[in-house]
């Protein structure tokens, strides 16, 4: 058990003073708003290179309006709304407009031409969910979805279903979509003055599908003084003088979620349509000329996109300030710096409770790998052992954080949230990571993944994963624990190489080598792994990580297969 200045405790200073943070986003839009000519955001259309302009007034009117419809259909105040995701204009009117009604927006992706991936995650937030709301996407294509999910009614918009029985009516994301049976947003907008709820900055703004990097996904509740607090956070991260981001993610996970626009009243730009973009190397050609056109000084990515702009000679563009954040961010990233950038921040955080700690540099020698860095304002970070007491600096362990917000847990699910929250508000992360002697915390992973039994001994998941994706010929990794045929537990490496022929032996050698080099316990031939599968590509979650259990599963199939 580790005790005063050398145990693995670091608190953030304190949150500024600011009238914005405890106020609701439908308030605060409507600030903005009477600022006539004030931009919320800008979209650029990833095929036309086209620009529109959204306005805080255009939000708030459309938002009212729309509001007043939902509350002449029936929606009141704590009910929910599921939002299917895309970049669009209509995304905001309908969010904003179901949080002024007093109802809760339930954010959601989908994949399944069925549907199925829809009930699942409507049917976590139970019978107060009273509506469904999903942009058309290409070719009316979510119009079949909603088909197969839902009967319709005599009435326009009306639905039911045998799995989902509190759902009432059904609205496609667009102003102009027609439809015999489903509403579009105009159809449900009035003009009619109708008395809205009053709202509290502490009531639900919305529930978030976490990740679901290893299994299902939960739903996580924020208030809307959560959400202006993260976007304070934000601000914070993409540099306090930086007042033109681009954000590529996606509006539905807090990383991509309009937050920052919402505390800083400023202007985002961002990719219209970012679900129907057909391939990332099309993607990574869109971000290119959006962030080489110059009306962008800052940018937040995930490590997937930044990857692969560093594959290229002379990447085409040159901006102040680059945030990477959604999994750990190994050193070689930082070459960045004065390559594309002049200031690089990583971000560690989670759907549960935000942004937890940063890290900016200048210089990459001044970052370590998959460094996430400090605490920010409001925010305390710990590492315990397997018995909860805090380790040594240094030494690895559990990541826990703890949040002057508070931390509401998961809709509909007390036990989970029981088993993720202590009584005193420490959320586990399920993380494995240290804090180095200067307080600087260091994710390698989660626990889950990182240990493997091999034998009588622990076998360091996330300490083979971190050597092999130091080699120069290996894109991406993930390794994983299987029974084999004999039952005996290995340890298996799928592999993203670059092409360039690499063996198992060859492996075997320089993660053996590796250890030698720095000094560290070397790994015995007992718990060097088994096999290695070659993989042209991995798979990935809505949110754009890698699909771990998707990835395991492939080469599980490949290795029962191969034996």
């Amino acid at each position: 058990m580790a005790s005063g200045a050398c145990s693995s405790y670091m608190r953030g200073d304190g949150l500024r003073t600011n009238v914005r943070i405890y106020n609701t986003i439908p308030d605060v839009v409507k600030q903005y708003s009477l600022d006539k000519d004030r931009i919320a955001q800008i979209y650029i259309d990833w095929q036309s290179g086209e620009k529109e302009t959204l306005l805080y007034k255009t939000i708030y009117d459309n938002a009212k309006r729309f509001a007043c419809g939902l509350m002449k259909q029936g929606i009141r105040k704590g009910d929910i709304i599921g939002i299917g995701t895309d970049n669009i204009q209509e995304w905001m009117f309908a969010t904003v407009g179901v949080q002024m009604c007093g109802a809760i927006p339930l954010h959601f992706v989908f994949q399944r031409i069925d549907g199925k991936d829809i009930e699942d995650i409507l049917t976590v937030a139970g019978d107060a969910c009273k509506a469904i709301i999903l942009p058309p996407g290409k070719d009316d294509v979510n119009v079949s979805v909603l088909e197969q999910i839902f009967s319709f009614g005599t009435d326009k918009g009306s639905i039911s279903s045998n799995a989902l029985p509190s759902m009432q009516f059904a609205v496609i994301l667009s102003m102009q979509h027609t439809n015999d049976k489903i509403f579009n947003m105009s159809d449900v907008m009035t003009k009619e003055e109708v008395e809205l709820p009053q709202l509290d900055p502490d009531d639900a703004a919305g529930l978030f599908m976490t990740s679901g990097t290893t299994g299902s996904s939960k739903l996580v509740i924020h208030s809307h003084r959560n959400m202006l607090i993260f976007g304070h956070h934000a601000q914070i991260i993409y540099g306090l003088d930086n007042d033109k981001p681009f954000n590529d993610r996606s509006f539905c996970w807090l990383g991509g979620y309009p937050q920052w626009e919402f505390f800083t009243g400023k202007t985002r730009t961002l990719v219209k349509n970012i679900s129907q973009v057909p391939s990332m190397a099309k993607y990574l050609e869109v971000v290119q000329q959006i962030l080489k056109d110059g009306d962008c000084n800052s940018a937040f990515m995930i490590l997937p996109l930044l990857q692969e702009i560093l594959r290229q000679d002379y990447p085409p563009f040159n901006i102040h300030s680059l945030v990477a954040s959604g999994q750990p961010v190994p050193s070689n990233v930082l070459s960045v710096v004065g390559k594309v950038c002049t200031r690089f921040a990583s971000a560690y955080g989670m759907t549960e409770f935000g942004i937890g700690t940063w890290k900016e540099v200048q210089q990459q020698s001044d970052f370590a790998d998959y460094e996430a860095g400090f605490p920010l304002p409001g925010v305390e970070i710990k590492v315990t052992d397997g018995d909860l007491c805090l380790v040594d600096r240094g030494e690895d362990g559990e990541v826990w954080v703890r949040s002057s917000l508070p931390i509401l847990g998961y809709w509909n699910d007390p036990d989970k949230t029981n088993q993720m929250m202590t009584k005193s508000g420490w959320c586990r992360t399920g993380d494995v990571g240290k804090m180095t002697d200067q307080g600087s915390l260091i994710v390698k992973g989660r626990i889950s993944d990182s240990m493997v039994k091999i034998g009588p001994r622990f076998v360091s998941v996330a300490s083979i994963e971190c050597k092999l994706k130091m080699h120069v010929g290996i894109s991406d990794v993930v390794v994983f624990s299987y029974v084999d045929k004999k039952q005996y537990h290995c340890v298996c490496c799928a592999i993203k190489s670059k092409g360039n022929g690499l063996s198992k032996s060859d492996l075997d050698e320089y993660l053996l080598d590796k250890e030698h080099r720095t000094e560290a316990n070397f790994l015995k031939k007992l718990e060097l792994p088994r096999s290695y599968v070659f993989l042209e590509d991995f798979p990935r979650t809505y949110s754009g990580k890698v699909n771990r259990k998707k990835v395991a599963e492939i080469c599980k199939e490949i290795l029962l297969k191969e034996n």
